[in-house]
């Protein structure tokens, strides 16, 4: 790859570009209604993964400026977004429909939100924001990253619901072998319904996916592992 050319390329977990570049391509919402729903009274439930993000992507949400990371491979042409708020009273679900250029160029993501008087309220570890591949009603493992456009975001963060876990931790897998074990960060002010832990994710953003394993013990007694790939561009300048 050139040097021009690959200074096009957005990594995923080092810089965005900037511009009209970033906003070129947008994913179509599939479906006439935008859904979403803001519940006050809500009840624990849920993934243990909730939101693959950076931290500046909860801005993109009142603003409607959402982007997509681009990939370093398409595995899908569908793709979940799902976004839920900390204390549980808000959360959306919608499916997009990808263009082809995944690959090469960030991709907006339309959130005609009816809640904006809610949303624009959201800041760092208020909210989580995931992209899946494949359709919302399938079983999640391919992630891509979800940012705000126009920022430059830093490293990628995990927001986890512990579901009673006494310890979380997070290891990475860059195309060799594991990384040690690191712990996430609790959460403990406020209503935590949906997620309790943040884990900030190290990555050298050299492959095109990264692996990772969310661990959890309770009081010494590990439970089940959750494993997930994030598909990014790799290479450049």
């Amino acid at each position: 790859m050139g040097r021009r050319s690959a200074a096009l390329c957005l990594l995923a977990l080092s810089a965005l570009p900037t511009g009209a570049a970033a906003q070129a391509l947008k994913a179509e919402l599939v479906g006439q209604e935008f859904v979403e729903d803001h519940t006050p009274e809500v009840s624990v439930s849920g993934n243990v993964l909730v939101g693959l993000m950076t931290a500046e992507a909860a801005e993109g949400l009142a603003s409607d400026s959402l982007s997509l990371a681009p990939a370093g491979a398409l595995v899908s042409k569908e793709l979940c977004l799902r976004v839920s708020s900390r204390d549980g009273t808000y959360t959306s679900k919608n499916l997009y429909r990808v263009p082809e250029a995944l690959d090469r160029s960030a991709v907006g993501l339309p959130y005609p939100s009816r809640y904006l008087t809610v949303v624009e309220q959201y800041g760092v570890d208020d909210v989580a924001l995931a992209a899946s591949a494949g359709r919302c009603d399938e079983s999640a493992r391919d992630y891509f990253v979800v940012m705000s456009a126009g920022q430059q975001p830093a490293n990628l963060r995990l927001y986890v619901n512990s579901f009673g876990a006494t310890d979380v931790l997070h290891r990475t897998k860059e195309g060799g072998e594991w990384s040690t074990p690191t712990p996430c960060n609790a959460i403990t002010a406020k209503r935590r319904t949906t997620f309790d832990h943040v884990c900030d994710v190290k990555a050298r953003g050299g492959a095109t996916a990264l692996d990772i394993e969310i661990l959890r013990e309770r009081f010494g007694r590990p439970q089940p592992t959750v494993a997930l790939r994030v598909h990014r561009v790799a290479g450049g300048e």
